[in-house]
């Protein structure tokens, strides 16, 4: 990464955990919510293999 952007810093596994995955849950879950809530109707569906 030092070749394509020397001022680049590669997050550390603890940041991507603590910091980084539980902003992008959120954000998706939020923009989930609100697309459920603007539907008039909601299909589910679920394809298991044993």
């Amino acid at each position: 990464m030092l070749t394509v952007d020397p001022k680049f810093r590669i997050p550390c596994r603890r940041s991507i955990t603590n910091e980084y995955l539980p902003k992008m849950y959120n954000q998706i879950m939020n923009k989930l919510k609100k697309t459920c809530l603007a539907a008039d109707f909601i299909s589910l569906t679920f394809d298991g293999w044993t």
